[in-house]
Parts: C-alpha cells; sequence; structure tokens
C-alpha cells in the first residue's frame, strides 16, 4: 500500500474521530439525541429506552475488548484494562438487575455510550500524540462557542446577578471540567518546536481556551486547570515560564473570588453554593457509613440539596455528591475506592514507565481530572457527559502508551497527527 493511500486512510480515520467527538462536546445536534437519552425520556417508551442502554453498554464493551492483544504489553496496561471492564461491567450489572428503572436506564445510556465513543475515537487516531491532539482541538472547538455563546447570552447560567459560560452544555461546571482536561495539552503544543505559523496558532488556540474556562466562573475547574498547566510548565525549561503562567492563575482565581461574591447577591448566592456542597459532602459521608459493602449502585445516588429559585426554597435531588472519591464511594461501596485506587496506581504506573515525550502532557490532562474531582464528579459512575468522552480519550492513549516508540520518541509528529491537522 503506497504512501498516499496510508495518508487519505488516516485523514479518514482521524475525520471520524473528529466526528464522535464533535458528537458528545456539541449534544444539541439531531444525531446525539440517539444517544443522550436524558434529552428525550419523555419522548420514547421504556422498552426502547432500556434497548438502548443495552445498546450502549454493548458498545462500551466492544470498543473495550478492542484494546485488548498487542497493545497491552505490561502489567500495569493490562490492568488498566481489565479495571475499565469491570467499570463497564458494573453498568451492565445494575442495568440488568433492573431494566425498568427510567432514571438509571437513561444515566448507564449517557455514560456507557460517551465513554465508548472516546475508547474509539483514541483508537481511530492510532496513536498517542493524535489522541491528545485531538482532545486538544476538542477543548478549543467547545470554548470558540463557549465565547461566542457568552456574547450573544445563550447557553448561560446566571449566579445572583453574575453570567456564567454554559458553552454547548448549558452548564458551567461541565464545560470547565471539559476544559480542564484539554487545557494542559494545549499549552504543551504552544510550546513544541516548530514552525512560527503552527506555534502563533497554538498559542491563540491556548489563549482562547483559558478565555473559555475563566468565563465559567467555577473555581473548581480554575484551580484545577492551574494544577495541571503548572505541571506541564515545570517539565519544560524554563522557569520563568513557570512564574508567568502561576502568576496568570493565581491572578485568575482572585479575580474569579472577588467577582463571585462582590455585592450581596452574589456572595448570598455563592454562600449557598458553599453551604450546599458542604451538606452534599456530609450527606455523602453518612451514606457510605450506610451502605459501606456495596453502595447504592451506580446510577441510584440521589443526594438531598436546598434550592432556591425566585425566591422560592425547595429540596432537590442531585446525582452527584461533588467528590470523586465519595462518589465512587457512596455507589460501589468499598469496592469502589479500591477500584479507583488502583485506577491511579496503572495510570501512574504506566506514565512512570512510559518513554512516551507525549507522556508529560497526558500526566498533566490526568493531574487536571483528578484535582477536578475534589470539587466535582468530572468522571466515574453518575458523570458528566462532556468529560466522560475526554477520559475516554486519555484512557486509550494511557493503554497506548507502552507500544508507542517510534517517531514519537523524537518528538516528531506522525503521519497521523499531520493528517489530523490537515483536517
Amino acid at each position: 500500500m503506497n504512501s498516499t493511500i496510508i495518508k487519505f486512510l488516516n485523514i479518514l480515520r482521524n475525520g471520524a474521530a473528529i466526528f464522535l467527538l464533535g458528537f458528545c462536546l456539541f449534544p444539541e445536534n439531531p444525531a446525539a439525541y440517539a444517544l443522550h437519552l436524558d434529552k428525550i425520556e419523555t419522548m420514547v417508551p421504556g422498552r426502547i429506552r432500556a434497548g438502548q442502554c443495552a445498546a450502549a453498554i454493548g458498545f462500551a464493551l466492544l470498543a473495550w475488548w478492542l484494546y485488548r492483544g498487542k497493545r497491552l504489553s505490561n502489567r500495569p496496561a493490562r490492568l488498566l484494562w481489565g479495571l475499565t471492564g469491570i467499570f463497564i461491567a458494573s453498568f451492565g450489572i445494575t442495568f440488568a438487575a433492573d431494566p425498568t428503572n427510567s432514571s438509571l436506564v437513561i444515566e448507564c445510556s449517557s455514560v456507557m455510550g460517551t465513554l465508548a465513543v472516546g475508547l474509539l475515537c483514541a483508537l481511530l487516531c492510532g496513536n498517542v500524540r493524535s489522541a491528545l491532539t485531538l482532545v486538544a482541538v476538542g477543548g478549543v472547538s467547545i470554548s470558540v462557542g463557549a465565547i461566542y455563546d457568552y456574547f450573544h447570552h445563550t447557553n448561560v447560567m446566571v449566579s445572583g446577578s453574575i453570567i456564567r459560560a454554559g458553552g454547548s452544555f448549558d452548564q458551567p461546571l461541565e464545560l470547565g471540567f471539559t476544559i480542564v482536561a484539554c487545557l494542559p495539552l494545549v499549552i504543551f503544543l504552544a510550546g513544541e518546536q516548530g514552525s512560527a505559523l503552527r506555534a502563533g496558532a497554538w498559542l491563540v488556540s491556548a489563549g482562547v481556551t483559558v478565555a473559555g474556562l475563566m468565563l465559567t466562573l467555577s473555581r473548581g475547574p480554575i484551580a484545577a486547570g492551574a494544577a495541571a498547566c503548572m505541571y506541564v510548565c515545570m517539565k519544560r525549561p524554563g522557569l520563568r515560564r513557570v512564574i508567568a503562567v502561576g502568576l496568570v492563575f493565581v491572578a485568575a482565581c482572585v479575580l474569579v473570588g472577588h467577582i463571585r461574591y462582590s455585592g450581596a447577591e452574589n456572595n448570598a448566592s455563592t454562600q449557598r453554593s458553599d453551604n450546599g456542597r458542604k451538606l452534599i459532602w456530609m450527606d455523602g459521608l453518612a451514606l457510605f457509613s450506610k451502605h459501606w459493602v456495596t453502595g447504592v449502585g451506580p446510577g441510584e445516588l440521589e443526594m438531598p440539596i436546598p434550592s432556591q429559585y425566585q425566591g422560592v426554597h425547595f429540596q432537590a435531588a442531585s446525582a452527584h455528591a461533588s467528590n470523586l472519591a465519595l462518589q465512587w464511594l457512596d455507589e460501589l461501596g468499598v469496592g469502589g475506592g479500591v477500584l479507583l485506587i488502583l485506577f491511579a496506581w496503572s495510570i501512574a504506573t504506566l506514565l512512570r514507565r512510559s518513554e512516551n515525550p507525549m507522556r508529560q502532557p497526558l500526566a498533566a490532562a490526568w493531574i487536571g481530572i483528578a484535582a477536578s474531582g475534589i470539587f466535582d464528579v468530572p468522571f466515574g459512575i453518575s458523570q458528566e457527559l462532556g468529560p466522560t468522552v475526554m477520559v475516554g480519550i486519555l484512557l486509550g492513549a494511557t493503554l497506548m502508551l507502552p507500544n508507542q516508540r517510534t517517531a514519537e520518541d523524537a518528538g516528531v509528529p506522525s503521519a497521523e497527527s499531520k493528517s489530523l491537522a490537515a483536517v
């Protein structure tokens, strides 16, 4: 097969990966309704929803199984692959136990379908560099969309008198956590040696991505993004760059804190948010103490949260424990905690042992995800769809690390990553 045909096939594969990623990052497109059942739960009969849920779980198992074999060349990679299978199987078991539970079916369908898309995107990209470039491109795209929507007052959230960008998800936190997974990769690509035009394009993209993150005015994602970016800069030569990035994010955090607490109305709104998160953490700990052996089950968590709308106070139910570890403990019990620790250990071990130059930005992305988990649930059992697809791609890239020792070792973009840029 000659090089022209190979390049053409690579462009097709990367084009398919971009399409699938856009399918999840921009959920308002008509085709996404088939996957995001929470958008159409009142429009289809229960049996159809259950069938779609079973298909989503099957899709996730297929995407997971495709990583088996030569890609799993060492023990940590095999462990990470096995843990991912256990994670997917937990949804299948829970769904099989109660296929008539509407909320559970919707949750399982969205989570499994989106995770499967992420795993498949990484496979289509073919190597670590292309997969991470895809994540960076996705982050820039949703940031551009969020900035556009913000200035046109669409897909925004009002906290007190503050307008916060929600992007295509219409949720500041989900937008923020999705950008956190992408931002360190964009900054890494902007700092790579290469043509001035390429470096300038990535530098502008980094500015756009930071702007999208800041417009969410979400303290958790901004702090997590700062941690991820500081790590990726610390691994590059030049102390001044690290100091500059640190000062930018410190100033941003101070500014966001000032805005969120400025004025009586904004201060009251932020205090309600802080108090609500504390109550959820306390209720989550109490729930774990009652169900510490098996948990309440994937997708079954309901946390009471005090809410207010137009001056009326009421109790709402949240499926999120506002903390990644607490979410896994509540829904899977002590086994969920062990599973999360093993996930972290296998990922850290693969990154530490790898000689791939892309391991540093990949590690930074995982640091951003982990830091996000302090404040919310960027991925896990009941999870946000935007960060979920990013986690799927990062998982796939991490599994491919042991087998990527060719042109990437020299820091040379592969033919597939060049074809991704050409799409």
